[in-house]
């Protein structure tokens, strides 16, 4: 898992035009611009975005200056457009609309009604279009030499390439493939967009580390770390590694070449626009540990003044996945309570009681769900997770990937019970259209959840097996107790990246390409 970047990787471009403008007066025609505004995600702030030109004397103004605007996935933004009548130095408003800007991302042109207060004033039309990159790529070679004696029993290594998060943190780029320790490892070339190796931003820091692993024990150790930048990876100018001050090794560019890919190279807004569905499956814990509902201090506590942790993970998550969703119809399970007559607890059962149609519709109904089955279920043990997974995994299968990228979300209080078959469970899924995200809910460890992120290790189940596709965040709830919107922002941040890489590598083109 990586962190959010706080650079929009991706920008809509709009052409607006206007219907049955209103007459401000009456004896007049309406020489009309638009001004477009970006409302911050709390509501509280409002930020222009750009202003179409002045038409003179028109009640249906067809604009011709384009607006940009940033899309960001995982982040709640909504578009106010404004309309004002130029009349001398004065500007009047003649209408606004405000819509989610995940609209304008999933439909190439929309109509929305122009009001101000209750009266109709007009129709204003959105054509957008997708502000492509400039197509920037390298493919980058590392090598390493005069490595410093690794005194471990294992010695496999990979390298992992981190750029800096504006202001805050490095996140992660690229993560080679594991070698055997040689005098002189070279890994295999790979091939990265400039946007996301640096920003567009030459000389922005990147930071090399080099890490000990052992697939057998699961232990990992810093070898050595440097810094370097795309203006030196272009020179070939080699990095220094150092571990505490002292020289671990030195890391060799083999390899720095850029070339420009015409920008034919579909991206998640191209498969939204196509028809891509973005389809969320929840799986909440119900086991003995979260504590009895009843109790003030139990996670599953319903508070009618103030929403308990898994109601705010939910509400926070889903409120954006179901932008993408246009049916917003959830299949909902529950795991490691008894919710039946039966006496055993169950792992994957559906919280409508519905097992041939789990679903439930909107995030309220998810809520709703979750609250009744409180009222009648029993909490027990143990934590297991794969079959959930396996279920989310038949569910992906019936649908075709053009049809429906997954995202299941899991929110858990610990760690869980059966760690090598949910391994495995992964590694199976991985090769499929689908995401895992992973809430931790109350003050644990969640070490297992740390491993199954895979964000140090590469995720490996006890037959050896790698996992195909990193698809697995977890994030601790605790981490966003005071701003459970950002939550969202973190677990989300990957989620187009994962659907244009799983696209690109099975060869599916959007349905209007292929």
């Amino acid at each position: 898992m990586v962190e959010a970047s706080d650079t929009p990787l991706q920008k809509l471009s709009l052409s607006i035009k206007a219907r049955d403008l209103k007459r401000i007066d009456t004896l007049s025609q309406t020489s009309a611009l638009c001004k477009v505004y970006l409302i911050g995600p709390s509501g509280d702030s409002i930020i222009e975005q750009g202003s179409t030109e002045i038409c003179p004397d028109s009640q249906n103004p067809d604009w011709t200056q384009f607006i940009e605007v940033p899309f960001i996935f995982e982040s709640p933004q909504q578009l106010k457009f404004t309309i004002y009548n130029k009349s001398d130095d004065n500007l009047h408003e003649v209408g606004s609309a405000t819509v989610p800007i995940s609209c304008l991302a999933g439909n190439k042109t929309i109509n929305i009604d122009l009001e101000q207060g209750d009266e109709p004033k007009g129709l204003l039309m959105v054509i957008s279009e997708e502000v492509k990159s400039t197509g920037e790529y390298y493919t980058l070679q590392f090598g390493l030499h005069d490595l410093a004696e690794i005194n471990t029993p294992f010695r496999s290594l990979y390298i992992s390439l981190m750029r800096l998060r504006p202001g805050k943190d490095y996140i992660r780029a690229y993560r080679s493939e594991l070698l055997e320790y040689s005098e002189n490892i070279v890994w295999s070339p790979f091939t990265i967009r400039s946007q996301h190796l640096c920003g567009n931003q030459e000389r922005s820091p990147l930071k090399i580390e080099v890490i000990n692993y052992s697939p057998d024990t699961k232990r990992s150790q810093i070898i050595g770390s440097g810094f370097t930048n795309l203006v030196d990876l272009r020179s070939g100018k080699s990095v220094v590694l150092n571990n505490n001050n002292v020289k671990a090794g030195v890391a060799d560019i083999v390899a720095c070449q850029s070339f420009v890919k015409s920008d034919s190279t579909s991206t998640f807004l191209d498969y939204l626009r196509a028809g891509t569905q973005v389809n969320v499956v929840v799986a909440i814990d119900f086991t003995a540990s979260n504590g009895k509902a009843t109790n003030p201090r139990s996670l599953h506590y319903i508070n009618p003044t103030k929403p308990n942790e898994y109601e705010q993970a939910i509400r926070s998550v889903c409120s954006i996945l179901e932008n993408y969703d246009s049916d917003k119809n959830y299949p909902v399970f529950g795991f490691g309570g008894i919710f039946d007559d039966s006496g055993e607890p169950n792992h994957c059962f559906p919280l409508n009681k519905r097992p041939e149609n789990p679903e439930v519709h909107g995030v309220d109904g998810i809520i709703e769900v979750y609250q009744n089955i409180l009222k009648t279920c029993y909490l027990n043990a143990p934590t297991n997770m794969e079959p959930v997974i396996r279920k989310v995994k038949e569910i992906a299968e019936r649908k075709s990937p053009l049809e429906a990228y997954w995202i299941l979300l899991i929110l858990t209080d610990g760690d869980i019970s059966d760690l090598d078959e949910t391994k495995a469970a992964i590694i199976d899924a991985s090769v499929l259209p689908l995401s895992i995200i992973i809430v931790g809910v109350g003050g644990a460890e969640f070490q297992s959840m740390i491993e199954l992120d895979g964000d140090q290790i590469p995720l490996t189940d006890s037959e050896g097996r790698v996992t195909k596709r990193d698809i697995v965040q977890f994030l601790p709830f605790r981490q966003f107790k005071d701003n459970p919107e950002e939550l969202a922002r973190e677990v989300l941040y990957e989620v187009p990246a994962q659907i244009e890489s799983f696209m690109d590598e099975n060869g599916l083109l959007p349905k209007s390409e292929s």
